[in-house]
């Protein structure tokens, strides 16, 4: 983390400091390195810097409501990049061994925006370095 990053969230009230050295410099405690910690996963999951001081002190069916709904959120974008991988790793697959990929397999891997008649004209206009 950043001092500008902790000199932010002190100022919000994320975390603060409970001591300071004799040179100025702030000083966390366990239970704040702790709570530091919680609020680093929770900016990973997505919540709000000014919504995370709430849910931290936030009683237990609300803060474990909060976090049910963002591991379902976690595991809905781990689906999608999994998809995502199994597309790449068609394509990847298809470069190696040459073979194109049939029309319906450019829709499933581009989207319903590709029009596999583009492959057609990329291939009649630059042949095999399409």
């Amino acid at each position: 983390m950043s001092v500008r990053a902790l000199h932010h969230w002190d100022a919000l009230g994320v975390v603060s400091p409970s001591l300071r050295t004799g040179g100025g410099y702030r000083a966390y405690l366990p239970a704040e390195v702790a709570r530091l910690r919680r609020v680093l996963i929770l900016r990973e999951l997505g919540v709000p810097l000014g919504e995370i001081p709430a849910l931290l002190i936030a009683d237990g069916d609300t803060r474990r409501a909060e976090l049910e709904r963002r591991r379902k959120e976690l595991g809905e974008k781990i689906h999608q990049l999994q998809n995502l991988a199994e597309d790449v790793g068609r394509l990847l697959a298809a470069n190696t061994s040459g073979v194109l990929l049939s029309a319906s397999e450019q829709v499933d891997v581009f989207g319903d925006e590709w029009d596999p008649s583009w492959s057609v004209a990329a291939r009649v206009r630059w042949g095999d370095t399409a």
